[in-house]
């Protein structure tokens, strides 16, 4: 658990970091550090609901954990959608075309 944690860390550091010079060398460093990050969190999801399981003292306070565990995810996506969109909302000053490319590469 403590490596895919390591390797979740390094996946995101790489994804806040990628830069290859050009456009194009860029998008494949991303690809690959989004790769990275994304074969670290399908490591790490069903490790978290075995360790939340693990850590229980009875029955049913094992299945509220790990029902919280599963259900949690839901309610991150559903944050992520909402967040980027007012973020997108606010930074779009101008109809389609007419916005800041800078602006907007920042979400």
């Amino acid at each position: 658990m403590i490596a895919t944690r390591a390797l979740l860390i390094v996946g995101g550091i790489l994804c806040t970091a990628a830069y290859g010079g050009l456009p194009s060398g860029t998008l494949w460093f991303l690809v690959v550090a989004r790769m990275i990050l994304g074969v670290s969190i399908g490591r790490e999801y069903p490790l978290a609901a075995s360790s939340s399981a693990e850590d229980a003292s009875s029955s049913a306070d094992r299945n509220k954990r790990v029902a919280m565990t599963f259900s949690l995810q839901g309610v991150g996506q559903v944050f992520t959608a909402i967040t980027g969109n007012l973020l997108v909302q606010a930074l779009a000053d101008g109809e389609a075309r007419e916005n800041s490319d800078s602006r907007l590469e920042t979400v």
